[in-house]
């Protein structure tokens, strides 16, 4: 029986994963929840000799019920449902012809109306420009990305969560350019429009525009691009690389740069080629910026295909950590670390290699009793059987262990967790075979696994040379390259490190194998706003009152690039496909670091990586300086990138600011109005209005004014227009009667106006920074999540996760 589950965690399960009657009464708890998706699950199984099956899904059900291990999210909500489809996401091809990019949109709405998410890749796709079989002009990846964009949407609407998709391009084709400005570029003539319409400086209305995300119809993308190892040479020696057509050969067409930079040059082979290293530090800055696009080695990735006899290996899932050919799917579960330690402070090795078994065959068996949403995504996953075996919990692992996140004895640790776990789970697969058969494609790629078998089974050996590893169980450990001769193996693959969003929520660990964002956070949320601590810093607090934290406890932010990397590269040489994880950076990084991180990961082996660096997105947790015991006092989100640049004239905002926030009761709903103070402007220069019920025109408002108060328009000419809007409601606001909502905010800015330069005004001012003692964790402020509305997102295997409800923008809750 697990331990009982904390209110959060309740809250979700309710939400999102028991089911529930037409009337929406829920039918379940957690233990039967568990009891569902193991009996379903366990149907794969023979019940010969009599009872085998009941007893494989007990198994099953203690494995999942004391949250050791949790399958995906959409085996949690579907096992057992009239409408099982199971697996989380699927890669679809997109071909170079009307009828084949048609036919993946319709099998796109099919898998998102499902809450899957999707992968493609679009650089079979001719350029913007190129000729088309019927003489006419083609329209480029980027305008089909747009219909997709579309297609997401419209499902969106009527579907449960918001759906997900990966798109990518090979680096090498003619609408790279295009394609890694995609998010940057704004529709023509917007900013020129708005301008005109508000009396704004062009330069304010486009800065606008970039603060609201108004730019292009690609927001329901992670965009990544793919390197080619003929590219990285070529950033090497500051060469061109060269462009090639999708239809085969080189390029000898025209290119675009949306910024009117680069030019392509005449190869001496032939075609046309870019100057790499200004397309690599295009991609660095628009990393740095705005956290995409992410890059995958997409050369690396084909060598280690291990279905070659299916094609080459185009795209991955929306979260970059699972790569297959066309028309596959993913079916992901995670083990929770923190459930093998032992309370001598060591890992439990054998119960770590004997839960990795019983996962692997569960994960097995998924793929066996699913449906699937299209024929083609039925028979290929059929055809190779590929499992996503990873791992959750790892920072928390290394709390209890008293080992820094980064520290080489934490890089050490991670590897042998996951070759140990990859090991058995191989075994397993074997089993797997010798019951119901290897995967049908095996025979076809033998010499690949040949290889694979052989060198596990000598790099086992010479890690796991102590007496500990000698017996498991009282069983020897078995030699995987004797099991496969024998028998084979089920599966293509078996491990795969996924993010967890929602199943590290529900298993209560850290997500994934990323480090804790944040130790200390605040929520605002309907109750107000309300401070969290990590539980292992509250249980450090409680037990050495006065003490500062050990040096082992360090968040995200306190991790250099390199360490970030190196513990990524350590699962991953132990993942048979790729690792998500999201390379946490502070808001000071430099476009230096990214560029550190991203050659770090290609010499040390990764096959995707993701950097964000704080700041860079709006929506997302930031770390903010402690609140002050004022209750009013506030430390303001940073309303854009601490990089922009500011247009001339204009106020340049500090890192902080002091604030004010007022609650307004309406007819409407509640609204919440921050207003920020400036001391070296003697003014306020940012507003943030939040309405309960989550009306966006009201958060539009108060960028409008912080725009506005930035460009040094005098407030005196601001509030007449604010009063002047009026409307049928009443608010008492001090006493006075007012008959709109911008009437409230006109009067609260006059207030605030008048606080900031009393004498007492000091009264608010933000506690000092840099305290003598050593600091307490620096809370974490948290952006609002559009699935609940409250202010939870933080990055986490290269989605945004909401640490509330489980919301995550690669595919609500997908993993």
């Amino acid at each position: 029986m697990s331990a009982v589950l904390q209110a959060n965690t309740l809250d979700i399960l309710r939400k999102r994963y028991f089911r529930k009657d037409e009337a929406g009464r829920i039918l379940e708890d957690f233990p039967g929840l568990c009891r569902r998706v193991a009996r379903y699950v366990a149907q794969a199984e023979p019940d010969e000799p009599h009872g085998r099956r009941a007893e494989v899904e007990e198994t099953f059900y203690r494995l999942m019920e004391s949250r050791t291990f949790l399958p995906n999210s959409p085996t949690l909500f579907n096992a057992g449902t009239a409408q099982p489809m199971l697996s989380a996401c699927f890669i679809l091809p997109v071909e170079d012809s009307i009828r084949g990019i048609y036919k993946s949109i319709a099998d796109g709405a099919v898998i998102e109306k499902l809450g899957g998410g999707i992968g493609m890749d679009f650089s079979q796709l001719r350029p913007q420009g190129a000729r088309t079989a019927l003489g006419g002009v083609a329209s480029g990846p980027l305008s089909f990305m747009t219909s997709f964009q579309t297609m997401s949407e419209t499902i969106r609407q009527g579907g449960r969560r918001r759906g997900a998709m990966m798109a990518m391009l090979d680096v090498q084709h003619p609408d790279i350019l295009a394609f890694l400005d995609a998010k940057r570029a704004t529709p023509p003539g917007r900013a020129r429009q708005l301008a005109v319409e508000h009396n704004l400086p062009e330069s304010l209305a486009q800065e606008l525009l970039t603060d609201l995300g108004w730019q292009a119809p690609y927001s329901g993308f992670n965009l990544t691009v793919k390197l080619t190892d003929t590219f990285m040479a070529a950033v090497e020696t500051d060469g061109l690389f060269p462009l090639r057509d999708p239809q085969g050969g080189v390029w000898n067409g025209g290119i675009t740069d949306p910024r009117g930079a680069l030019r392509a040059t005449p190869l001496p082979e032939g075609g046309l080629g870019l100057p790499a290293r200004a397309v690599w530090q295009r991609i660095i800055a628009n990393a740095w910026q705005a956290a995409e696009p992410g890059i995958a080695f997409i050369d690396r990735i084909n060598r280690d295909n291990p279905v070659r006899s299916l094609g080459e290996i185009r795209s991955s899932n929306p979260c970059g950590e699972y790569w297959q050919v066309g028309y596959n799917s993913c079916n992901l579960g995670s083990l929770n670390l923190t459930r093998f330690l032992r309370s001598n402070r060591s890992i439990d090795w054998a119960r770590l290699a004997r839960a990795a078994r019983t996962a692997a065959r569960f994960l097995d068996h998924v793929i066996t009793v699913s449906q699937y949403p299209i024929p083609e995504i039925a028979s290929v996953t059929r055809q190779t059987r590929p499992t996503g075996l990873g791992v959750m919990g790892y920072a928390d692992l290394l709390l209890a262990l008293g080992i820094r996140y980064g520290s080489p004895e934490s890089i050490a640790l991670a590897g042998r967790l996951m070759q140990w776990i990859q090991y058995w789970a191989w075994v397993e697969s074997t089993q797997l075979a010798r019951e119901f058969g290897s995967f049908p494609e095996l025979d076809r790629n033998r010499g690949y696994f040949d290889a694979k078998m052989r060198q596990l089974t000598e790099r086992f050996g010479q890690t796991f040379t102590g007496p500990e590893f000698v017996a498991l169980g009282g069983e020897a450990p078995s030699r995987l390259d004797e099991l496969y001769g024998q028998w084979g193996v089920r599966n293509c693959q078996v491990t795969v490190e996924a993010p967890t969003g929602s199943l590290s929520l529900i298993a209560e660990c850290s997500s994934g194998i990323e480090p804790v964002f944040a130790f200390a956070y605040e929520r605002q949320d309907s109750l107000g706003t309300r401070a969290y601590q990590h539980p292992a810093a509250a249980a450090w607090a409680q037990a050495s009152p006065g003490q500062p934290l050990p040096d082992y406890f360090v968040d995200a932010a306190a991790i250099t690039p390199e360490q970030h990397i190196l513990v990524q590269a350590a699962f991953q040489q132990h993942i048979d496909n790729a690792v998500s994880k999201t390379v946490n950076l502070p808001a000071g990084a430099s476009e230096r670091d990214v560029e550190q991180a991203y050659r770090l990961a290609y010499e040390h082996g990764l096959k995707s990586v993701t950097v964000y660096v704080e700041g860079s997105r709006e929506g997302v947790l930031r770390r903010s300086a402690p609140r002050s015991d004022t209750a009013t006092a506030v430390v303001a989100p940073v309303a854009a990138p601490v990089h922009a640049v500011a247009p001339a004239g204009a106020i340049v905002r500090p890192e902080y600011l002091r604030g004010l926030t007022r609650k307004i009761r309406t007819p409407a709903g509640t609204v919440y109005v921050t207003v920020n103070y400036d001391t070296e402007a003697r003014q306020i220069t940012e507003v943030f209005v939040r309405e309960s019920s989550g009306n966006e025109a009201w958060e539009l408002i108060g960028r409008l004014l912080s725009l506005l108060l930035r460009a040094r328009v005098p407030l005196q000419k601001i509030l007449p227009q604010l009063y002047r809007t009026r409307g049928q409601n009443t608010i008492v606001l001090d006493q006075r009667i007012l008959t709109s909502t911008a009437q409230a905010i006109a009067h609260t800015l006059e207030s605030a106006e008048e606080i900031f330069r009393s004498p007492d005004a000091g009264t608010a001012a933000l506690p000092v920074t840099s305290p003598a003692a050593p600091p307490a964790p620096t809370p974490a402020r948290a952006r609002e999540c559009p699935e609940c509305g409250r202010e939870a997102l933080y990055p986490s295997g290269g989605c945004l996760t909401c640490v509330r409800c489980g919301y995550s923008t690669c595919g609500g809750s997908i993993n």
